[in-house]
This record gives structure tokens, C-alpha cells and sequence, in this order.
């Protein structure tokens, strides 16, 4: 592997081989009409063997191996390289002309990230970009990434989201839950383990995280912590992807971030996805901005969900209806329904029955580590 000191030789000019076929010549006192007349050919192929006009092949190697005693892999290999050659030049023309999408993305902050490696070259910026998405154009991101571009319009009244960042952050956890094993997708399964996902709020945050994954990945759900990127204002996505080897989309995947790093929130965003996940609509991706606010009732009922699933309704009523909130009713309430004291926190905050500042000794922070 090179070192980042280390450059390699891009030529750029093509030189064909018969360039050296004619210095070959021009050594041995040999002209066209004789080189012809010696390889077989006529003169006009041998014109265009000279100018580059007509490659190279096997047999016409073989033949100038006896005609100029030079082996004929050396021939081939020259005709190799001009062919590469001309093809990087060629890409390179196509790279110039991506140039200009680049500054779409947040190349530097992904950069930092390890998503792409760093550079202050336009050009190398360009083929990074298109390797990391996969694709031969970048102006082709905004057709494979609609849903980030239709999240993005609803908030373009407020300027928040930036399709193209967005895009970017689901390529990245498209990447990340491609590397995550998992069996098949198991619908039963996963409703089995609520409960027990539930239960992993009282856990602390790297055993909670990582068992999290791994009771996912049993039910056939990858799950990836992908940090948001700017202008994203991205909690957590739902969306379903190809699994090695298939021809359709039957890998559900769940990203998750750390944007505000409280833990009610993370739990929320979770449990939120999981909803989307279990109503299996394969050819849509979910993503949650905080703030978005779409009127969608596939969004509404997803909240639902994962208020019910964290509280249940009826006990939070009596909870809101007999006690004035004080840590101590808060954590018997807590351990009575079987989840962390923070995210009854962070529900009484959020439904104005606490103020923002009020018992957030009892919230807990997670960290993303990459």
C-alpha cells in the first residue's frame, strides 16, 4: 500500500505502439513498405498499426516478434498501456466535468468522518464522491435518493435540510448496514422483542447499543449509527435495501444518530423506525428531521407507537393525572413500567408538563463513537 507521500506516474499523453515499432524500424534501416511486405500486411494496415488507428493484436504481435525480434508480450503490454492511457485521459475530461457537482456535498466534514479520503484536488474530490455513491454521474444522486430530496422539500420553506447532505448520510448507512450480517427478515420476531429492546434503556449506553444490534440483526434488521452531517438535522431513517446476493429489496436497516446525544431521544427515534420497519413498505425510505412537521399519518401513527411502546398510554395518564412530578414519583414510575427514568423525563418535557431544564439530572447522554 502507498504511503500518502507517494504518487504514481499518470501520463497525459497516449503514446501509441507504433511509435516504437518505428524507431524498431528506423534502427534495422527497415521502411514501411518493407515491414509490410515482411509482417504480411498490407501497406495501408501497417499505416494504421503506425498511427495508432488499429491496435495491436496477439497475431500481429507474434509477427513483429520474428520480423523485429522483440516478444510479443512486449507488444501487447505497450498496446495495453496506450489503451489505458487513453481511457484516463478520457476519464479524466469526464472527472473535470463532474468537478462542479462537488461542491453540492460536505466533502470536507465527510472527509473527517473517514467516508472518503481527504484531498484538495477538485478532480480526485469528484472520483471519490462517485465511488462513495456508486454511480458514473453525480448528477445522478438527486434520482437515487429521492426520499431525501422529498424530506428536504418540506423543509425548504425553513431552510434546514440539504438534500444532497442528506443523500450523503444514507449512502454512508447504506454502506455500513451492507457489512452487518444478518438472517432473513422476521416480522414475529421482532414484535417478539419489544420488550426486550424496551428493557435495554436501563442498560448503560455501549452494552445497550451493542445488544440493541444484536437482537436486531437476529430478527433480520441491520442497524447503524451513522453521525449526521450538517444541514441534515437528521435523528434517525428507515429504509430497505438488497442483501448480498438478492435481486430485491429485503433487508430492512434502521439509522440511527446522535444529534442532541440524550438518550429519551435516541429511544424515541428508535422505536419510531422500528414502526416503519414492521409496516415493511419496501420501496419507501422514513426519515426523521426534528422539527418536520408533514402531516403524514404513517408519521403520526410511527410517534405512536413509539410513545406507546416506551410508555404505555393508560399508565402514563395516571401518572400525569396523580403526581406532581417530583424525582421521586418519576423514578417509581420509571421502575414500575420498565424503563429509564430520562426517557419519563424527556416525554413530561416534551408533552410541557416539565420545563426543559427541570430533572435533567435524571436524563442520561449517549456518545457516538466512529
Amino acid at each position: 500500500m502507498m504511503s500518502e507521500t507517494e504518487t504514481v506516474y499518470r501520463p497525459d499523453m497516449a503514446i501509441p505502439p507504433g511509435e516504437t515499432i518505428r524507431e524498431a524500424m528506423e534502427a534495422r534501416g527497415m521502411n514501411q513498405a518493407e515491414l509490410a511486405k515482411r509482417l504480411e500486411k498490407t501497406r495501408a494496415q501497417v499505416t494504421e498499426i503506425l498511427k495508432g488507428r488499429q491496435e495491436v493484436s496477439p497475431d500481429v504481435a507474434l509477427r513483429l516478434e520474428s520480423v523485429l525480434g522483440i516478444p510479443a508480450s512486449f507488444w501487447l503490454n505497450l498496446q495495453a498501456q496506450y489503451k489505458e492511457v487513453l481511457a484516463r485521459i478520457q476519464r479524466k475530461k469526464t472527472l473535470e466535468g463532474e468537478a462542479g457537482e462537488v461542491s453540492r456535498f460536505p466533502y470536507v466534514e465527510m472527509a473527517s468522518l473517514g467516508w472518503v479520503p481527504k484531498t484538495r484536488i477538485l478532480i480526485e474530490k469528484a472520483e471519490n464522491l462517485l465511488s462513495f455513491f456508486a454511480l458514473s454521474s453525480l448528477r445522478q444522486v438527486e434520482e437515487m435518493h429521492k426520499a431525501a430530496y422529498a424530506i428536504a422539500y418540506r423543509k425548504s420553506q425553513k431552510r434546514e435540510a440539504n438534500p444532497d447532505h442528506l443523500a450523503a448520510w444514507l449512502r454512508r448507512g447504506e454502506i455500513e448496514a451492507q457489512e452487518i450480517a444478518t438472517g432473513p427478515f422476521n416480522r414475529a420476531s421482532l414484535k417478539e422483542r419489544i420488550a426486550d429492546l424496551k428493557a435495554l434503556t436501563l442498560q448503560p449506553a455501549d452494552k445497550a447499543g451493542n445488544t440493541l444490534k444484536e437482537i436486531c440483526a437476529a430478527s433480520g434488521v441491520a442497524v447503524a449509527y451513522v453521525p449526521h452531517l450538517a444541514q441534515t438535522h437528521v435523528n434517525g431513517a428507515t429504509m430497505w435495501i438488497r442483501s448480498e446476493g438478492s435481486s430485491v429489496k429485503d433487508k430492512p436497516v434502521i439509522l440511527l444518530t446522535l444529534r442532541y446525544r440524550w438518550a429519551d431521544i435516541f429511544w424515541f427515534t428508535f422505536f419510531h423506525e422500528i414502526y416503519h420497519v414492521l409496516s415493511e413498505k419496501k420501496n419507501q425510505v422514513f426519515i426523521q428531521i426534528n422539527g418536520v412537521q408533514t402531516g403524514d399519518e404513517e408519521e403520526r401513527q410511527a410517534d405512536k407507537f413509539a410513545s406507546d411502546s416506551l410508555i404505555p398510554t393508560r399508565e402514563y395518564r395516571s401518572l400525569c393525572e396523580n403526581s406532581r412530578f417530583a424525582v421521586e414519583n418519576i423514578r417509581s414510575f420509571s421502575s414500575e413500567i420498565g424503563v429509564a427514568a430520562g426517557i419519563v423525563v424527556g416525554r413530561l418535557q416534551h408533552d410541557g408538563k416539565l420545563q426543559h431544564w427541570e430533572h435533567n439530572d435524571l436524563r442520561q447522554r449517549y456518545e457516538l463513537r466512529v
